[in-house]
């Protein structure tokens, strides 16, 4: 059986290096609780629009945000947390070889797509 980490994980994507946009968006559960959603798109060239990957995590804990401007390609590993026992955390993402950044959430989602005039137009769900 193919686990959503399995279909995220395929050295097809691991070609989205570049991260062009990097989005923090502060939301607030019925309760009045404030939470973070990060996303996160990913693209084959750092100077041109073409094919992208997005990357959404849901409700982010602890995130580190490094520098994100060198044109050096990054591209997170995530890993499947859910042992630790930790409260509302299923995952850990990095940037293992920049440190550019780092986060635990409760969900994430994959989607390829186009990166055109500065906006992203998924095309598939992947994972």
């Amino acid at each position: 059986m193919t686990t959503k980490l399995d279909a995220f994980h395929t050295p097809e994507n691991f070609e989205f290096q570049y991260a062009k946009n990097f989005v923090v968006r502060k939301l607030y559960k019925e309760s009045g609780e404030p939470f973070c959603n990060v996303e996160i798109v990913f693209t084959k060239d750092p100077h041109e629009d073409n094919d992208g990957l997005e990357l959404k995590f849901i409700q982010v804990v602890d995130l580190k945000i490094g520098d994100l401007n060198a044109v050096v390609g990054c591209f997170p590993q995530i890993h499947d947390v859910r042992s630790r026992g930790w409260e509302n955390v299923r995952y850990k993402a990095i940037d293992e070889e920049e440190d550019s950044f780092s986060l635990c959430c409760l969900d994430f989602e994959a989607r390829r797509g186009r990166w055109i005039n500065q906006e992203f137009h998924a095309l598939e769900e992947i994972a």
